[in-house]
């Protein structure tokens, strides 16, 4: 449709309308809807006359704005989660396991490390379908962190060498068997410890063949 030397849009009674923009378009196949978000910030009224040149008029409702998301929205049941100053959308339409297996992956979690999601009453919340929508803090298991020792016989002086942090029995049973260890002990115990609850945070210990 061409602009007339007096659109019906021209007259004072439609320009007054808050709710009416005349956005200017290209005849070169230029779709309205392109880069909308942008157009609508900056309306632009229409010099007239102005030859070779269509229009069309977009009704917007007062008080509305763009805010630049109407292309992406989002279905489902969704959560935020944040570990520090990082914060990932989640979707919790699947199962407990595949609810796990989205935060795992978004968050780069590779190891079997427990954790768990609060919310902001500090309540810990079950993985599910029906778990509230809202924020959620992520919370990482921190293991059991031990120091290995070397005995040095010659002159008597235990010698720490490294430190380790265990997660599951896994990764301790994984551990001692790299090693060529059956079990360790703790220094000034002589306690032969092969499991995860019996060690200490922070405390000594050296592999027993």
């Amino acid at each position: 449709m061409q602009v007339q030397q007096n659109p019906p849009f021209s007259h004072p009674k439609y320009m007054s309308q808050k709710s009416i923009q005349i956005l200017p378009i290209l005849d070169a196949g230029f779709s309205p809807f392109h880069c909308l978000s942008s157009i609508l910030s900056q309306p632009l009224l229409l010099p007239l006359p102005i030859p070779s040149v269509s229009f069309f008029v977009l009704l917007i409702p007062i008080g509305c704005h763009s805010t630049g998301d109407e292309t992406r929205p989002s279905g489902g049941r969704v959560i935020s989660v944040k570990l520090g100053n990082y914060t990932r959308r989640i979707s919790i339409d699947g199962s407990s396991d595949a609810i796990k297996e989205a935060i795992k992956s978004a968050f780069g979690i590779r190891s079997k490390r427990a954790f768990w999601l609060e919310d902001e009453d500090q309540i810990v919340r079950s993985l599910d379908r029906d778990m509230p929508l809202g924020i959620y803090s992520l919370r990482l298991d921190e293991g059991v962190t031990i120091k290995l020792y070397h005995y040095d016989e010659s002159s008597h002086i235990t010698v720490p060498t490294e430190e380790k942090a265990f997660y599951t029995e896994e990764d301790l049973r994984d551990f001692l068997n790299r090693r060529g260890w059956s079990c360790l002990e703790e220094l000034n115990d002589f306690r032969n410890i092969d499991n995860l609850d019996d060690l200490h945070h922070d405390a000594l210990y050296h592999g027993v063949a």
